[in-house]
C-alpha cells in the first residue's frame, strides 16, 4: 500500500466518523491565509506612506486609511485577547503620531482646523477602543448606567 493511500484512508475515516472536519479545517485555513494576506498589503501600504517630512495632506490622509486597515486587519487575524490589545496599542500609538503631524500640517495652513478635529477624533476613539479591550467594552454597568432611571 502506498503512502498516499494510507493518508487517503486516514483522511477518509477520520472524515466519516467525524474527528476530521475537513471542509471547516480547509476553508479555516484558506481565512486565514487570505487574512494574513491581507494584512501585509496593508503593512507594506502604511509603509509606503509612513515616510518622514513627507509633509503633504494627501499623505497624511493615506496614512489614517492605511493605518486603519491595518489595524483592521490585525483585529481580523487576533486570537485572543493579548493579540487584539497589542493591536489596538500599535493602532493608538499611529494615532498619536497622525495627530502629531496633523498640528504641524495645520500651523502650516495645509489642512483645515475640521481635518485637526479629525486627527483628534481618532486618537480620541483609538483610547476608547483600547480601553474597552482592556476593560471589558467598557463594562456592561456603563451602558446600563446611562439609560434612563425610573
Amino acid at each position: 500500500m502506498s503512502e498516499k493511500t494510507l493518508v487517503l484512508m486516514v483522511l477518509y475515516f477520520g472524515v466519516a466518523c467525524g474527528a476530521v472536519p475537513a471542509q471547516e479545517i480547509s476553508q479555516a485555513d484558506k481565512d486565514r491565509e487570505k487574512a494574513l494576506e491581507l494584512l501585509a498589503v496593508a503593512r507594506k501600504g502604511l509603509a509606503m506612506v509612513d515616510k518622514p517630512n513627507s509633509g503633504g495632506a494627501s499623505e497624511y490622509v493615506l496614512m489614517c486609511t492605511w493605518s486603519q486597515r491595518v489595524l483592521n486587519a490585525e483585529l481580523a487575524l487576533s486570537r485572543n485577547t493579548a493579540e487584539r490589545l497589542a493591536a489596538h496599542e500599535a493602532y493608538l500609538k499611529q494615532t498619536r503620531k497622525l495627530e502629531k503631524i496633523a498640528r504641524d500640517l495645520y500651523g502650516r495652513q495645509i489642512i483645515t482646523q475640521l481635518e485637526l478635529l479629525d486627527a483628534e477624533f481618532k486618537r480620541r476613539e483609538a483610547e476608547l477602543q483600547l480601553d474597552g479591550e482592556r476593560f471589558g467594552k467598557l463594562r456592561d454597568g456603563l451602558s446600563s448606567g446611562s439609560a434612563r432611571r425610573e
